[in-house]
């Protein structure tokens, strides 16, 4: 079995060279990697079908699904369109070591380019395979300090697009919960908050930095043009229900899909 189970969806065009580009430079090699593709279908043998959408979104679904066929001690999470440097998964498995079991997550800027020149490609977007960075500059993290290494952090700051945790959490917790696909974001804060209440301390490392690609350039998303599907609200009432016990810390949706992938298929 692998150590590692690194776990992407995506349900955008291209981004295949980036992470394939990602898994041969790193200085760990043993790992696994488990892609949750909306695009399977036009896109080839790489990875898993995402799940059925039943709500607006499809994010908290489709990471569920992933953590269902994972087999690694520990999950790291990555999503599409990032850049990761060689050691990036060699010090989330020292963290662990040094802090664990802990929720960790990394830091990292998004870049302005290169262009994408074919956003309808499947493989790539770009006029060749990409293994650099993104070029330039379009926001800064602002949880980039002058700190180094391991920090403490709050649920708001452990960010799910490159971070790491150990897979035996994402089971006592039950997985991501899925009402977060009724909106878009926070559902990643309200699996940290959770995962604090339950005694799992939250880390920043702020020496694994990854680089995005301004993805929300190439492919607009209009679930975030409309501020009002934020999922804020539905964080701060969460939040304040859990502190208190009136909401448990696990949710049912991971334990519901691995009993979905031990179902017979329909002849």
């Amino acid at each position: 079995m692998p150590r590692v189970s690194v776990l992407t969806i995506t349900n955008r065009p291209g981004g295949m060279d980036i992470a394939l580009a990602n898994q041969r430079r790193q200085t760990v090699q043993e790992f696994e990697w488990i892609l949750v593709d909306a695009l399977r279908e036009q896109r080839g043998p790489y990875g898993i079908p995402e799940p059925p959408k039943t709500r607006l979104g499809n994010m908290a679904a489709s990471v569920n699904e992933g953590l269902a066929h994972c087999r690694g001690e520990y999950i790291v999470l990555l999503q599409d369109y990032i850049w990761i440097p060689p050691r990036g998964i060699e010090r989330f498995l020292k963290a662990q070591e040094k802090r664990g079991p802990c929720l960790v997550t990394g830091v990292g800027n998004v870049g302005s380019g290169p262009p994408a020149t074919h956003p309808d490609g499947l493989h790539s977007v770009f006029d060749e395979p990409y293994e650099r960075p993104p070029t330039g500059l379009s926001w800064a993290d602002p949880r980039k300090t002058h700190l180094k290494g391991l920090q403490p952090c709050e649920p708001v700051a452990w960010e799910a697009n490159w971070a790491c945790l150990p897979l035996a959490v994402a089971e006592e917790l039950g997985g991501f919960d899925e009402e977060y696909d009724n909106g878009w974001a926070w559902d990643h804060v309200q699996f940290a908050e959770r995962a604090r209440l339950a005694g799992y301390p939250l880390y920043v490392d702020m020496d694994n930095e990854c680089k995005a690609f301004p993805h929300d350039t190439y492919f607009p998303n209009p679930l975030k043009a409309d501020r009002s599907l934020s999922n804020a609200e539905r964080y701060l009432h969460d939040i304040q229900a859990l502190r208190k016990g009136q909401k448990p810390l696990r949710v049912p949706y991971l334990a519901q899909r691995r009993e979905a992938l031990c179902q017979p298929s329909a002849p």
